[in-house]
């Protein structure tokens, strides 16, 4: 590894009689600090112009050019995943504004039944609640109403905020798209006409959500 040295050579008073020594410098009465002396600014320019040492652009230049390691090893996908019912599904993780706890759904009058729960008041704005599982067909999952629910995740597709609830979540799950295969035939799936393929996360099969099936499903059921 090449370290960008040279011979120059800086008075670095601060270090002795200056801030960061026995404080004995004179100047110090007038400038209080030694970033603010002109010594201390002369001395940081005079290093930064000094010339670079031989091999440096080399060596930048092929660090730079080699790929970003941790990231592919990582994955380069995220997905907030969720649990409704028995059934584990993700969402890509940039249509979440933020998951907030338990609080009240309010029921809209004459607009009983199919997906729409309520509203529910989020940071002093009052947004559409509804249903995934209710859209999906799956049994047994956190339902709202009046009372309290488990999670609330917050989400936006092309400007638009919904709420809908889940049992649990977890955010930020990163993963490879060929970790991402088909839905298997033994599979039971309610949710598979709105899913683009199965993750394998913690042992689990998480249905990865398609969002344009499915953010037009919930637009058509709340028309």
């Amino acid at each position: 590894m090449i370290h960008a040295t040279s011979s120059l050579r800086v008075d670095s008073c601060w270090k002795h009689e200056g801030i960061w020594g026995d404080r004995t410098c004179a100047q110090l009465v007038r400038y209080t600090h030694c970033r603010n002396c002109h010594v201390f600014g002369e001395a940081a320019a005079e290093l930064l112009e000094r010339p670079l040492p031989r091999g440096y652009r080399e060596e930048w230049a092929a660090r730079l050019a080699q790929p970003a390691r941790g990231r592919r090893e990582q994955g380069e996908e995220s997905a907030v995943i969720f649990r409704l019912g028995d059934e584990w599904l993700g969402l890509r993780t940039a249509l979440f504004l933020e998951v907030v706890g338990r609080r009240p759904v309010h029921t809209v009058p004459h607009r009983e039944g199919g997906i729409l729960e309520g509203v529910v008041n989020i940071r002093g704005e009052l947004l559409i609640c509804i249903s995934l599982a209710r859209l999906f067909g799956i049994e047994g999952a956190v339902s709202g109403g009046t009372g309290g629910m488990r999670r609330l995740l917050v989400a936006s597709h092309n400007g638009e905020r919904l709420v809908f609830p889940a049992d649990e979540v977890y955010a930020g799950c990163r993963y490879s798209r060929r970790d991402v295969g088909p839905i298997p035939a033994t599979l039971a799936l309610s949710a598979a006409p709105f899913t683009a393929g199965i993750l394998r996360w913690n042992g689990r099969s998480v249905g990865l959500l398609e969002e344009g099936v499915l953010f037009k499903a919930i637009g058509e059921q709340l028309a």
